[in-house]
């Protein structure tokens, strides 16, 4: 019974598509990208301090090569700063995971926003 339940579970994430939970757990504004593990960027979004997201994966769409030797998992997820510069990033994210940004390998610092003088 436990082996099919394990089946059913990963026959649904895989017709449905998988996704990935996104924490911004730091003080910052910062972008995820989901990057599969061929390199295929599946999803960027923007999230404020303190916002999280279910980001979805639709792998349906992704026009894959039907080669079973070719995994799209494990995924890795690149935070970066409104500046551009890396925040964190996260190798190893498997489908369904929870990926918080201060959580994850980096300098865990943005540069602060430059005040614009005014005359």
């Amino acid at each position: 019974m436990k082996k099919f339940v394990l089946f059913f579970l990963f026959s649904c994430s895989s017709f449905f598509g998988a996704s990935v939970f996104l924490v911004n757990d730091s003080p910052f504004t910062l972008t995820a990208e989901i990057i599969s593990a061929t390199g295929l960027r599946l999803g960027k979004q923007t999230l404020k301090p303190g916002q999280n997201l279910n980001s979805e994966l639709d792998s349906t769409q992704l026009n894959l090569p039907q080669d079973s030797n070719t995994s799209q998992t494990p995924y890795s997820v690149t935070w970066t700063c409104e500046s551009g510069n890396l925040y964190s990033y996260c190798p190893s994210v498997l489908p369904g995971g929870l990926v918080q940004a201060s959580q994850c390998n980096g300098s865990l610092y943005c540069e602060p926003k430059k005040k614009s003088k005014e005359g």
